[in-house]
């Protein structure tokens, strides 16, 4: 990642916790289009967490294996 903005997204992001993608658009003087496409830059590098509507910063406690057994979990929620 060697953006300036992609860079300041993320930071913000991780400053705040959680922002819209109007909150983003704003804060970054881009639009919509331009942040939702930061956000899948910033989420294929796992940097983010990607939800309808805004973004989260990651939560570095959470393990591996914590996010294999929620991977486990939705796989069989939709299996049933």
């Amino acid at each position: 990642m060697n953006s300036p903005r992609l860079n300041r997204v993320l930071q913000y992001i991780n400053q705040a916790g959680f922002a819209t993608t109007e909150e983003l658009s704003e804060a970054a003087g881009v639009s919509l289009q331009t942040i939702r496409r930061d956000i899948r830059i910033l989420s294929d590098q796992n940097l983010i967490i990607k939800y309808h509507g805004g973004v989260a910063k990651l939560n570095m406690a959470a393990t591996s294996s914590d996010a294999l057994a929620v991977n486990d979990n939705l796989t069989d929620s939709t299996e049933n």
